[in-house]
């Protein structure tokens, strides 16, 4: 087994219990609380208190990014807590609190008079206060100085406490690196790599001309009614032009206004082909799932909001309640896309999701598009989605 130095020293003794016989460790770093190993492999990550394992390979990794997401609601708790304590302690010193409660007591629930301990009743209140007050200020300060975040394919992000330090900068900068190498990115030496799968070349697919996708959406979409859901695959080398067909369709020719759900690409982007499509970017609404987690908000998006995650389902189904009944008629909603979705939820997500969306286009008389390409990975769910829906427009 090879290993480098870095910054800390050597690389510690206790990563042998990790590392594999063909492993390479390379960097040891001490962040937050964590000691962190990379290897040519993956990440690895020992937490001191409690101490626990936890490994990333890079292949998981969607996006590594430090944030900073200030609590200000844990400091007002923990002002109001602290406040409400004080006044406590201050009428039970100078004010006679444990007379004043014996006094009410005996009026109105005698019973209890002799047998409830009003001066240790009072110390805990103000003891409980006091100790809900202090975690509420460690999360504030906690959340001052930032948060390492690595989000992963399929599982939850796993987040560090920390400082943006020049050793967060090196991780950062070396997981990238290890993460292109991994995809063979900007590195020739990975095509030398020994293969153990080979797969039967297929013939490269060109994109369908534009003409025919266009002439095939509004042909199909002619005779659907105002308030009809389709489903709509496409193969990915026509997504593109897929998008900026619907659109021109639902937008320029039907005139309708509409929610534009992506986890496909971030809302600049979408917005820029719109425009170089002459489409009205005015008349949709954006809830964008991909521009906050690739850490690329626009400066000004008065028609859009960021989720933090594309995993955060139920914070976009809240949007979709909140725009729809401000959304003149008619109205539409456009889900991008199912293949997409899937790469950050389980299949069972995403069809629950996908069935409440649905419901809320039933419920609301709200015309519907829903976008999927064409992978192994989504057929299952195209299926069970097809009788949903008023139609399924496939886009060879």
């Amino acid at each position: 087994m090879n290993s480098k130095k870095n910054a800390e020293g050597r690389i510690s003794g206790e990563w042998q219990d990790y590392l594999l016989s063909t492993e390479n460790a390379i960097t040891e770093y001490n962040i937050g609380g964590y000691r962190i190993l990379t290897t040519d492999k993956r990440l690895m990550l020992l937490k001191k208190l409690p101490k626990s394992f936890t490994e990333i390979k890079y292949d998981e990794i969607m996006s590594i990014e430090h944030y900073t997401d200030i609590l200000w609601g844990s400091f007002f708790k923990a002002a109001a807590y602290a406040v409400i304590a004080a006044y406590i302690y201050n009428m039970f010193v100078h004010r006679n609190l444990s007379a004043i409660l014996s006094s009410l007591l005996l009026t109105y629930v005698p019973e209890l008079h002799e047998v409830v301990p009003i001066n240790a009743v009072i110390y805990t209140a103000i003891a409980a206060l006091a100790f809900t007050a202090t975690i509420s200020l460690l999360g504030f300060v906690s959340s001052v100085s930032g948060y390492l975040r690595f989000s992963r394919k399929n599982r939850t992000p796993y987040k560090i406490n920390t400082r943006f330090t020049p050793q967060v900068k090196s991780l950062i900068k070396e997981v990238e690196d290890e993460i292109a190498k991994a995809k063979g990115v900007g590195y020739p030496q990975a095509a030398e790599r020994p293969v153990k799968k080979v797969e039967v070349e297929k013939p490269e697919r060109k994109p369908a001309p534009v003409a025919t996708i266009y002439g095939r959406l509004r042909k199909e979409l002619e005779d659907l009614k105002k308030d009809s859901i389709a489903l709509v695959s496409a193969e990915s080398g026509d997504h593109g032009e897929a998008i900026s067909s619907l659109m021109k369709i639902l937008i320029n020719e039907k005139k309708m206004n509409g929610i534009y759900i992506s986890s496909s690409k971030p809302y600049e982007q979408i917005t820029r082909a719109m425009g170089e499509a002459d489409v009205k970017a005015n008349k949709l609404f954006f809830i964008d799932c991909i521009s906050h987690m690739a850490g690329k908000l626009p400066e000004k998006a008065e028609n859009a909001v960021f989720i933090e995650n594309p995993s955060s389902l139920e914070e976009v189904g809240m949007y979709v309640d909140k725009v729809l009944v401000r959304l003149g008629e008619p109205k539409f909603i456009i889900l991008d896309s199912l293949s997409s979705l899937l790469i950050y939820n389980s299949e069972r997500s995403v069809e629950e999701f996908t069935h409440m969306v649905i419901n809320k286009m039933r419920l609301e008389k709200t015309a519907g598009i829903i976008v999927s390409i064409k992978q192994k990975e989504a057929e299952a769910l195209t299926k069970t989605l097809v009788p949903m829906c008023d139609k399924e427009i496939v886009l060879d």
